[in-house]
């Protein structure tokens, strides 16, 4: 069930050159949260109540019209969980039926709701939809569009491309300050979300975190890495642009008291660590393998090789054997969601460029199946990650 819910009438005719009445929903979600949860403070900026798993506090957002009579009617609603602004799901205003992220395996988190067999982060998201995050109209005319496909739409792909489009000018809005003065004032351009907004979104709790370690330590003080694609080295650049604070994860938050507990020292900072790459097999038939290309992390202080050969600096290896990483130069962030992008090809002059591996794996923050402080090995075309 809802904590609390709110009203956006999203078809509302805007004459001047400000979406009004968008701006004042946003801004009136961001104090409802505050005033409800008697949120305290970091930097003046509210700080989000701890996360939970399973999570147990959302808001329902009803996004409405006005019918021929000019009473207002329910099109969609949007279920947003309060700890971290993350979409869990919406209910479609034909049926009546609550649509989740996730598959049938997955926990529930909206009782009798059906699976969409995607999770939200923008990645599968991608991934199902077609078009990138960056390539998605955020305009008014476009979230009505996608408004009314939520509503009727089974389509998966139609699905995702519009999900893209809601959570950006939905969750993404309520967390920044500069995006949601970005979407007011452009609502009637169709225009896509520029390089500084999707950062924003990427680093969201790399920034929070920084906000917040700042208030625990001030004699450490506010950092991010200098060339961190936000473009953000001090408090006062992210104070001006972030509305909420988000705080770690469950399992993160457990080691953040200083105290020893069980034997285990406090956790300072969530990380990820790739610790090899294995040939499994040769899917070319040769042995050895000639191995070239990159594998790129990317979390929300940007992107990095961690493996990165061009083709006449291949490296021979036995199936069975250990690829020879050349990174990361700085830590892997965990704050938030984060990419591996695996590019290998295999240069043996008996079949020159086969692909080896061109895939993916990605780890959505929000997820509640998360677990931390675990080995994953995931298995791509005939590497072992892990």
């Amino acid at each position: 069930m809802a904590t609390f819910t709110k009203d956006f009438m999203f078809e509302m005719e805007q004459t001047t050159s400000d979406w009004a009445a968008y701006r004042r929903f946003i801004e009136g979600l961001r104090r409802e949260l505050t005033v409800r949860f008697n949120l305290s403070f970091s930097h003046n900026r509210p700080i989000l109540p701890p996360q939970q798993n399973p999570p147990t506090q959302w808001s329902d957002i009803n996004l409405k019209k006005l019918n021929e009579n000019r009473d207002s009617l329910r099109v969609i609603t949007l279920r947003i969980r309060m700890c971290n602004l993350y979409l869990d799901g919406y209910q479609m205003g034909t049926s009546e039926q609550w649509m989740d992220f996730g598959n049938n395996t997955t926990p529930k988190l909206i009782p009798g709701s059906s699976p969409l067999n995607f999770d939200g982060s923008y990645v599968t998201s991608q991934r199902v939809g077609g078009p990138r995050r960056d390539d998605v109209k955020l305009s008014q005319n476009n979230f009505k569009k996608v408004v009314y496909q939520l509503a009727t739409s089974t389509d998966s792909e139609v699905r995702a491309q519009s999900l893209l489009v809601m959570i950006q000018m939905i969750c993404e809005s309520i967390r920044f300050i500069r995006i949601s003065n970005y979407l007011a004032t452009t609502f009637k351009q169709d225009l896509t979300a520029p390089d500084w907004m999707l950062a924003l979104e990427n680093g969201w709790g790399d920034l929070s975190a920084a906000l917040l370690n700042a208030d625990a330590d001030p004699e450490c003080g506010f950092y991010l890495p200098p060339d961190n694609p936000m473009h953000i080295t001090m408090a006062e650049q992210a104070v001006a642009i972030i509305a909420m604070l988000v705080q770690g994860s469950p399992s993160e938050r457990a080691f953040l008291d200083g105290v020893v507990k069980d034997g285990k020292y406090p956790q300072r900072r969530p990380l990820v660590e790739v610790f090899s790459v294995r040939i499994n097999d040769n899917i070319s038939g040769q042995d050895p393998v000639d191995l070239y290309g990159t594998i790129t992390v990317t979390d929300g202080l940007g992107c990095q090789n961690i493996y990165n050969r061009k083709r006449e600096n291949y490296e021979s290896i036995h199936p069975g054997e250990t690829a020879l990483l050349t990174g990361p130069v700085r830590s892997i962030s965990a704050y938030g969601s984060f990419t591996i992008n695996v590019a290998l090809m295999d240069d043996s002059e008996r079949s020159p460029n086969d692909e080896f591996s061109d895939k993916q794996i990605s780890w959505n923050v929000f997820n509640t199946t998360n677990e931390y402080d675990k080995l994953y090995l995931t298995k791509l075309m005939a590497i072992m990650v892990q």
